[in-house]
């Protein structure tokens, strides 16, 4: 893939999907900033993609409905339980 078919596929991405990518391009950039913890939570920007990963993710995930993609609930049930149980198991 040439970089005029990735920009051109990252043109096509809706907005709730392109965070991604561009999280993983800055994922570099934000981890030297790994000190700045020290300073103030609210200035530090690995606590900042920290929370807003997984609320992304969520609006990702419940906006994303294509049938082709989708997983069968049975499926996402068991993998839950054995998810949870491991968990546990850990712990």
């Amino acid at each position: 893939m040439t970089f005029s078919e990735w920009r051109s596929w990252l043109s096509e991405l809706p907005g709730y999907l392109k965070w991604f990518v561009y999280l993983v391009l800055l994922r570099p950039l934000i981890d030297n900033f790994y000190y700045l913890k020290d300073v103030s939570i609210f200035l530090s920007p690995l606590y900042i993609v920290g929370v807003l990963t997984p609320v992304l993710c969520i609006i990702a995930i419940r906006k994303f409905s294509v049938s082709e993609y989708a997983v069968s609930y049975r499926s996402f049930g068991v993998w839950s339980v054995i998810l949870v149980l491991s968990s546990v198991l850990f712990l």
